[in-house]
């Protein structure tokens, strides 16, 4: 076995050295790279296959030079994950054989002879990884390149800071709860493993969550819905399986602290959200039922609605807007409060001796997916929206 060492005469890259291990008796050619360097510093590999990093070390690039045989059988720009993993595969280096590893999500890309792969999600601190290459020609040995993922710093660890909506009475059809998170999340469907609602007699929910991820821009909310077809009347899915939540009863949501965040650091502690349930709530949260409190003119004071019942808490932020008589947005903060049931709007400028109109948009929902126009439970044949007006007229009172 021939031993090469390949290092940098500067300091950054000293620490950051590959050994490559030619072992022609194993049919493959072993490249280890200790510690990430930036891609711009740095690169773990040969001229074959390389490991590219940013300075965090958990964000990388692997790049393979494709052999100029197999360049015409490779197109280019962005390929499906089918496609990239027939020839390169970045994988977690583990006991099992490699063939058996299963390769991480990504996007593909050929570039000039070069194919390119990136990772959906940072790399997990601490963690091992090999990026393997083979092209398939007759005689070729499959290159492979190790790369340990560097363990990060001491910091917080990330919180789950709030769970709405925040009542602790909720319908039986409950629809949807939003989990906020001190830190970005790493957004993978593994997610939902780490995520158990507990019925009567602490037992676990069987399959309660549609997994489809919904996550805000940030990474910080992730909206949890439960699965609707097992809370609309007359789908098989809620025959076969019945309700996730019946009425009358005790649950608790558990967020696991085995959880990552985007870093891959595990949450500082679990957090639990228990409740109890009402009967399902199958009734339009008609406006007219909605209480204004009017604000004084030439003050900042907050224009108030207070809901009959909880409403969405996420949706109350962007689905009540404040207008002038002539249609003119008025900007201003929005606060919700006691148990998302208070909405109230603070100006940025004092209110004017005018008209103004709270408009509502027919998308906004109460706790059980009801709209004012539509039923969320409704059976298919009514399709038809509701005809309810969806506009508040006010004038501030004077001082």
């Amino acid at each position: 076995m021939q031993i090469a060492k390949s290092l940098s005469g500067d300091r950054r890259s000293f620490r950051s050295s590959v050994r490559a291990l030619v072992a022609g008796s194993f049919g493959a050619i072993l490249l280890l790279c200790v510690g990430p360097l930036p891609a711009t510093e740095g690169r773990a590999a040969s001229s074959l296959l390389q490991v590219q990093s940013q300075r965090d070390g958990l964000h990388v690039t692997v790049v393979a030079r494709i052999p100029l045989a197999q360049q015409a059988k490779i197109p280019a720009g962005k390929l499906a994950p089918e496609q990239g993993e027939r020839w390169l595969r970045l994988v977690v280096a583990a006991a099992e054989p490699a063939s058996a590893a299963e390769a991480m999500l990504g996007e593909y890309e050929r570039r000039d002879e070069m194919l390119m792969f990136t990772p959906r999600y940072a790399l997990v601190p601490g963690q091992r990884y090999q990026a393997r290459v083979a092209w398939g020609v007759a005689g070729a040995v499959e290159t492979v390149v190790e790369y340990l993922a560097p363990a990060l710093k001491p910091a917080p660890a990330t919180q789950v800071v709030a769970i709405y909506p925040t009542a602790a009475e909720l319908p039986a059809n409950q629809l949807k709860f939003y989990l906020h998170f001190s830190q970005p999340m790493r957004q993978t469907r593994a997610i939902f493993d780490h995520i158990d609602l507990l019925g009567p007699q602490g037992r676990p929910v069987e399959d309660p969550w549609r997994r489809t991820e919904l996550w805000s821009e940030d990474g910080r909310r992730l909206t949890l819905l439960i699965h609707p077809g097992r809370i609309k009347q007359g789908i098989q899915l809620g025959n076969l399986l019945g309700p996730v939540l019946e009425p009358g009863q005790s649950y608790t949501l558990i967020v696991h602290a085995t959880m990552l965040d985007a870093n891959g650091r595990p949450l500082g502690q679990a957090f639990t959200k228990k409740f109890r349930t009402q009967p399902a709530e199958r009734t339009l949260p008609l406006v007219k039922g909605w209480r204004l409190a009017v604000p004084r003119s030439a003050t900042d004071e907050p224009v108030r609605i207070t809901f009959p019942r909880p409403m969405d808490r996420a949706l109350l932020d962007r689905m009540l807007t404040v207008r002038t008589e002539r249609g003119e947005n008025v900007a201003g903060r929005i606060e919700v409060r006691s148990e998302e049931t208070v909405w109230d709007f603070h100006p940025h400028l004092p209110w004017r001796n005018t008209k103004y109109i709270v408009a509502v948009d027919p998308r906004l929902e109460d706790l059980a997916g009801n709209s004012p126009q539509r039923l969320f439970d409704a059976a298919f044949a009514e399709t038809e929206a509701v005809a309810t007006t969806l506009e508040i007229p006010f004038q501030p009172a004077p001082r």
